[in-house]
């Protein structure tokens, strides 16, 4: 009864107070929060480097566990330990191919644990592939990547060994691919692809071979499969006729889309056995072979039976991309640098520009040539014309497919 006779004033001066709440102590933005998980020290970069475009919600989420405007302006990304940081990656990598059964899947979008791991394999991919067209054999950091998936980085593009994953999967689920029937059950996309594939079997590397064999399509059935019809031969001759006509006018096969030459419609999706024999059809054959559309390293690797440098995509790229690259791999080799060299910087140039694409350029080159000492161009002295080579004559001939021209 005494204390309700009390004025609120003295109640609050007798009455215990609670203890006042500590102020949120800022995590330590500016070392790239290190105390934290990898993905929630992501998190918060993320959030910090984004700070301006977040809700005024979001921010004042953030203000309740330290992070201010001022704290967010002082974030540092966190400075990895690249033994420490592979050896995540390859766990991620690890987790996601015993959930999906490959690697080839993971995408630049794709997030495992954190770890943008589609662009991690990315990377990787991009690394190995230079350290073999330098020395010859795999980086040792790829036998890691190669004992989880050792298909992750195949010398064909990623969109085969996608499908055939599909493919795998689809046999996997008691399904049989029937090539005599044209592939009845496997959907129109597969069965497209495996039909192409029968078709071009005996233009397939080995190892593919091998691995149509484990889903049951042997050299046999893809033969029995692929029967050409002849009206297709003679369109093909039809065709090749037209394209030595092209050449010995323009000096050139790079015909852009829509080009009618002498009544003839030259661009369409040709094989890359048609591309070749094509090349293979003029007396002045080009060095280097740029195929600046998507899905075309696998047929860039085939041509370097006729050329002895031949440039393709591994998978779709992006236009922009594509055009970075082949703008700043003619002008390398115009200042002299040597083919990989001219490779590796257009690939940084990708890169340099913010692209998510610069892995996807792939360098194929004949047994007997080596790209690191190979310059198509000696720039000259101020005074004098720049010297140039090709196989049989002085001049440089290289042969850039148009960005929107693809072959199959």
């Amino acid at each position: 009864m005494v204390a309700a006779a009390v004025d609120g004033d003295v109640a609050a001066l007798l009455l215990p107070s609670p203890r006042p709440r500590p102020r949120p102590r800022a995590p330590a933005a500016r070392h790239g929060f290190p105390t934290t998980s990898f993905g929630l020290g992501e998190w918060l970069y993320n959030q910090c480097t984004g700070y301006n475009t977040l809700h005024p919600g979001q921010q004042r989420l953030l203000a309740g566990i330290g992070i201010t405007r001022e704290t967010a302006r002082a974030v540092r990304p966190r400075r990895k330990h690249t033994a420490t940081h592979f050896q995540r990656a390859l766990g991620c990598a690890r987790a996601f191919a015993d959930t999906h059964g490959t690697l080839v899947n993971a995408t630049s979008d794709t997030l495992q644990d954190g770890l943008k791991l589609g662009q991690w394999l990315s990377n990787q991919r991009s690394k190995d592939r230079t350290h073999r067209l330098r020395h010859g054999t795999p980086s040792p950091r790829a036998l890691a990547p190669s004992a989880i998936n050792p298909w992750w980085n195949p010398p064909w593009t990623l969109e085969w060994q996608r499908s055939w994953h599909q493919a795998h999967g689809h046999v996997q689920d008691g399904h049989v691919l029937d090539a005599t029937a044209g592939f009845p059950g496997s959907g129109s996309a597969l069965a497209t692809w495996l039909t192409t594939q029968c078709a071009q079997y005996d233009t397939l590397q080995p190892d593919q071979q091998e691995l149509l064999t484990r889903i049951g399509i042997t050299a046999d059935r893809a033969r029995g499969a692929a029967a050409r019809p002849a009206e297709r031969e003679a369109d093909f001759a039809v065709g090749l006729g037209y394209t030595r006509s092209y050449h010995a006018v323009c000096g050139t096969l790079a015909a852009e889309i829509g080009t009618v030459h002498d009544g003839f419609h030259d661009s369409a999706i040709v094989s890359a056995r048609a591309f070749g024999r094509a090349i293979g059809a003029v007396d002045d054959k080009p060095l280097l072979v740029l195929l600046n559309s998507c899905h075309s390293a696998a047929q860039s690797a085939r041509l370097v039976d006729i050329v002895p440098f031949a440039i393709g995509m591994s998978d779709s790229i992006n236009d922009v991309d594509a055009i970075t690259y082949a703008a700043r791999f003619y002008a390398a080799v115009a200042d002299g640098q040597s083919v990989l060299a001219a490779h590796v910087l257009s690939q940084t140039a990708i890169e340099m520009n913010g692209l998510l694409d610069h892995d996807l350029p792939t360098l194929a080159c004949a047994e007997n040539v080596d790209p690191g000492a190979t310059k198509l161009v000696t720039p000259p002295p101020p005074d004098e014309e720049p010297v140039t080579a090709s196989q049989d004559n002085p001049r440089l001939r290289a042969v850039e497919t148009p960005r929107a021209a693809s072959t199959s």
